[in-house]
């Protein structure tokens, strides 16, 4: 589990990850490309990209709604 705590200063809850969501986390901080997570996480997981991939952008997503990443 990775626990995310943002500003110290604000009154918000800190952002909790699961294993997975902690390895996308991971990952984006090596500037990894949502193609690369796609392939490096069905190769992991022995998924294809093609199951995968709608999970991994839909959570990218959600981190950029909430101000964690941004698109480059």
């Amino acid at each position: 589990m990775v626990v995310l705590l943002l500003d110290s200063t604000a009154p918000s809850a800190p952002f909790v990850l699961n294993p997975s969501g902690g390895e996308i986390w991971r990952r984006l901080q090596r500037n990894a490309t949502i193609s690369d997570l796609v392939r490096e996480l069905a190769l992991e997981y022995s998924v294809s990209e093609d199951a995968i991939a709608p999970s991994v952008r839909s959570f990218v997503t959600e981190l950029q709604h909430g101000g964690l990443v941004t698109e480059a």
